[in-house]
């Protein structure tokens, strides 16, 4: 019988190419600021499973070495009753990130500003990570808005947010010739800006591998 007011949590570890890893995965709960739990996914079949109990905020990063981390969030604040979830994680290679550009989750900005804030650090502190384990690499930061506002202003709002980004990883030792910060403003966009959701995935950061 299933435990009461969980979520399980399942699903599998993959390459770019669907193969199967035996990557880390690692749970923090933003709420209380600690550790949730960590384990490693099936070698064979990249198969994991994990409990969380409701009524925190998580988030998780899957891990291994030579691959770009994953991270994003699991809301369970409101949640109070058994329910499951599968969460299919791939995770791209060195080779494969170069000219591909993959969204930052966990960065947060200030409504209309482009200092960053201090929840975005655990997932920019990974990104410091993957450059000092991979000291050849070259990445471009790039940031992009929605359709709110002028082209040109937000144009100008998300250089400044692409800044602030490469800004901070320099202040973690990162050499700055290794980085580049482009703004695109709403050119790029993802998702339709006519509806709530769609704007807020538009509004994001991402990295690309230059070489």
């Amino acid at each position: 019988m299933p435990e009461k007011n969980v979520l399980t949590v399942k699903g599998r570890i993959t390459d770019e190419n669907a193969k199967p890893l035996d990557a880390v995965l690692l749970w923090y709960d933003i709420n209380a600021n600690k550790n949730a739990g960590s384990l490693t996914s099936d070698p064979e079949t990249g198969k994991y499973i994990i409990t969380l109990p409701n009524g925190t905020n998580y988030s998780y990063f899957a891990e291994r070495s030579g691959y770009y981390s994953v991270s994003n969030n699991i809301d369970l604040s409101s949640q109070n009753e058994f329910s499951e979830l599968i969460v299919d994680i791939v995770l791209n290679s060195v080779q494969s990130l170069q000219n591909t550009a993959i969204v930052l989750n966990n960065i947060y900005f200030d409504f209309d500003k482009f200092d960053l804030m201090e929840a975005s650090f655990t997932e920019l502190n990974r990104v410091v990570k993957f450059l000092n384990d991979n000291p050849g690499v070259k990445i471009e930061i790039s940031a992009h808005t929605d359709s709110k506002g002028s082209d040109d202003y937000n144009l100008s709002l998300s250089q400044k947010r692409a800044e602030s980004v490469v800004n901070y990883l320099v202040q973690q030792g990162v050499d700055p010739s290794r980085l580049t910060a482009r703004g695109y403003g709403e050119s790029l966009p993802v998702a339709d800006n006519a509806t709530d959701e769609g704007a807020a995935k538009n509004r994001r950061v991402e990295m690309k591998v230059l070489n």
